[in-house]
């Protein structure tokens, strides 16, 4: 469900996200994410500029939306996928599934401008996970809250090119993602 107010506003006064107790560096910088080929994102969707910090039910990055219509949220997702990576090495490949709402309280922001991303994850199982996501604004007002965004979690191995965070990627024997997903 998308819910705008009559302009843009959800009239809510949404406090903001704090950073979990237990935050520590991400062991990926987010320009790795996309040159490691951890994301396959091209450059139109490469908007997670910069990881603030990982936690073990948490993540917060700084979003760089661009023109695309989308990248924004589909950011948010990336920050998701990221978490996964971090903590849930074994398989960490997920897409997308539902999204139970997006709640926009300000107008979306221009390209180009810093937002941040704070998400909880709410609950994760051997082939889902489920988070929970606030982007802000510089100045510390909130743009969007996010609640049930459901990724469809895949086993990963050497054949899909799964890898833990510091391990090299080769790319001898590796086959399409979607065989190896859905093979028989």
């Amino acid at each position: 469900m998308v819910r705008l107010g009559g302009n843009g506003q959800a009239g809510i006064a949404a406090e903001p996200w704090l950073a979990e107790p237990v935050e520590h560096p991400p062991a990926l910088l987010a320009h790795q994410l996309y040159e490691q080929r951890w994301m396959f994102h091209g450059p139109a969707f490469q908007v997670v500029a910069r990881t603030l910090g990982v936690g073990p039910r948490g993540i917060r990055a700084v979003l760089r939306p661009t023109e695309a219509a989308g990248s924004l949220l589909d950011g948010a997702g990336q920050v998701l996928g990221q978490w996964l990576i971090e903590h849930r090495p074994e398989s960490w490949i997920a897409f997308p599934a539902a999204v139970d709402r997006v709640t926009f309280h300000a107008p979306p922001p221009e390209a180009g401008t810093d937002v941040e991303c704070a998400l909880r994850v709410v609950r994760v199982s051997d082939d889902a996970v489920t988070a929970d996501m606030r982007l802000t604004g510089s100045d510390g007002l909130p743009l969007a809250t996010v609640t049930g965004w459901h990724d469809r979690r895949f086993a990963g191995g050497p054949r899909t090119g799964a890898r833990r965070p510091g391990e090299s990627r080769s790319r001898c024997g590796l086959i399409p993602l979607h065989q190896a997903c859905f093979a028989a």
